[in-house]
């Protein structure tokens, strides 16, 4: 491969990271846009290509050949692995492409922020059919036996015919928004995570409520089934990372959490023994399933703390202002109209976080921050 499509890390948030089956290699998305191959043996990184805006969802399909991923430039791009190049661009959606899953190997389908879903013939590229329903936008898809499971921000997760495009059935709506669904073909339950907390389950035949999962305090933002077993993994914002039992539902493993770690990033392996993950920071995460350990990181090469994704900005006194990202770092910098520099930078005393908002309270001299996490 060509020295230019070597590169050391994500330039920003990771925001997907999926191992490719059949191999040592993880394929990552990531805010700067890029499509990245990480081998785990050789602790390289390689360049597939980029999007045009950044890129949301990464799926690679069953025997590992093809990967997609799914962006905000409005497009889902067909990857061929053993090539490590550009297959083919899918063009149809009106707004940011949030996820995408093979269906086969001649069809996959998309869900997007214009409310649609999308059934695509991935030989051609041409659209298949459009599914209409969700009344706002579509953040997660899944398919099994001929159905299609989505969840997005209308409260709701509703179950699709492939071949009529017809709702068959609809959970909710619930009082949040319910990001993320998962199916466990092992144990043929659906598995819905919502902003409430709450991880949801329902019997995949009879549509019927199984269990409610009470672990976290703020919002899932992704549910994964183990392929071994049917365990369920919820992360949420909270920086808890829980695997629940399959066999009865109780909580059996506690992941150590990471600084910086993307909750919607996660994804089992192959072999359901590991589990990865993408960062802020622009890595790679892997967890050993059965201890709970972070075993490896990979992409660490930065010489300075932080890789920022900026969220929001304050005016100080003396031309100074002070921002906060993704990264957990509050900055400093002197902004006049002749230079801007960087004074300072540190992480709050509650520890690093992602950071939404700042303002600066200029009569106590407070820097006054929100996090993800749902913090002040």
């Amino acid at each position: 491969m060509n020295n230019d499509r070597l590169f050391q890390c994500h330039r920003g948030p990771v925001t997907c990271a999926v191992e490719i089956p059949n191999s040592s290699s993880i394929i990552t998305s990531g805010y700067d846009c890029a499509v990245a191959v990480f081998n785990r043996a050789t602790r390289k990184a390689k360049l597939l290509g980029y999007h045009q805006h950044l890129v949301n969802k990464v799926a690679v399909n069953a025997g590992g050949t093809l990967a997609a991923t799914a962006s905000s430039d409005y497009n889902i791009c067909i990857w061929d692995l053993r090539k490590e190049e550009l297959y083919k661009v899918l063009r149809g959606h009106s707004d940011d492409v949030e996820d995408f899953v093979f269906i086969d190997s001649d069809m996959g389908a998309s869900v997007s922020r214009d409310r649609r879903i999308i059934v695509w013939n991935l030989e051609s590229g041409a659209i298949k059919r459009i599914i209409y329903g969700h009344e706002k936008d579509v953040l997660s898809v899944n398919y099994f036996e001929g159905k299609l499971y989505t969840s997005g921000d209308d409260m709701t997760l509703r179950v699709w015919d492939i071949n009529t495009g017809k709702e068959i059935s609809r959970f909710g709506p619930y009082e949040t928004e319910t990001d993320t669904c998962a199916i466990d073909q092992v144990n043929r339950r659906i598995v819905l995570g919502c902003d409430d907390g709450i991880v949801r389950i329902f019997n995949i035949d009879t549509s019927e409520a199984v269990q409610q999962l009470s672990g976290h305090v703020s919002a899932i933002k992704k549910v994964a089934v183990s392929p071994l077993n049917g365990d369920i993994l919820s992360a949420a914002y909270d920086q808890r990372i829980l695997i629940w039992d399959s066999r009865d539902n109780n909580m059996k493993q506690k992941l150590v959490p990471k600084s910086g770690l993307w909750e919607r990033s996660f994804n089992w392996t192959p072999d359901g023994k590991r589990v990865t993950a993408g960062t802020f920071d622009g890595t790679v995460l892997i967890w050993d399933v059965a201890t709970g350990e972070c075993i490896d990181e990979l992409g660490v090469v930065l010489k300075q703390k932080g890789n920022c994704c900026f969220n929001d900005i304050a005016s100080m006194e003396n031309h100074r202002v002070v921002t906060v990202s993704d990264d957990g770092l509050i900055r400093i910098g002197e902004l006049t109209e002749h230079s801007a520099n960087w004074i300072t930078s540190f992480y709050p005393n509650a520890g690093r976080t992602l950071m939404n908002a700042i303002t600066y309270d200029s009569a106590n001299k407070q820097i006054i921050v929100g996090t993800h996490e749902q913090n002040i």
